[in-house]
């Protein structure tokens, strides 16, 4: 879902890809819902380890304190880095509209931090890792509104 709305949100020559240390098989069927409802492609997008990313990252976001993900992260340093506070709707139990609702929260959370990161370091005149640093840190500390209420 990260990959999805910051590559939808991102200027030009701004890529992000998604990985994980272990991905599903596919990606799951509420996030192309919620997803295709709000207008974004969604046929591009993989589940993959970090092991297939192909292209040394300037930054890894994490959505998860992960040991095994972690440790995959060392492997690229040095990078920056950020562990992002995000709910995660696979692991609640509910209704359909609940499920929903969470997986929509979920998305709410990710596009505020994503829209702080993008906005933070477009504003910036230097794209040096003391902005990008600055810029992680801004995103991951931003008090998220109630979502759920929206």
């Amino acid at each position: 879902m990260a990959e999805a709305i910051f590559n939808r949100l991102v200027p030009a020559g701004w890529l992000a890809m998604s990985a994980g240390s272990q991905p599903e098989r596919g990606v799951h069927l509420r996030v192309i819902s919620v997803l295709g409802r709000l207008g974004i492609p969604t046929h591009l997008l993989r589940p993959k380890t970090l092991a297939h990313v192909s292209i040394k990252p300037d930054a890894i976001v994490t959505l998860s304190a992960d040991p095994m993900l972690q440790k995959m992260i060392d492997s690229f340093q040095p990078i920056e880095f950020s562990c992002w506070d995000v709910p995660d709707p696979l692991v609640l139990t509910g209704s359909n509209e609940q499920l929903d609702a969470a997986f929509l929260e979920t998305f709410r959370a990710l596009e505020i931090r994503i829209r702080i990161l993008i906005d933070t370091m477009s504003s910036s005149i230097d794209t040096n890792a003391f902005c990008l640093r600055s810029a992680l840190e801004c995103a991951r500390t931003h008090s998220l509104p109630n979502l759920t209420s929206q």
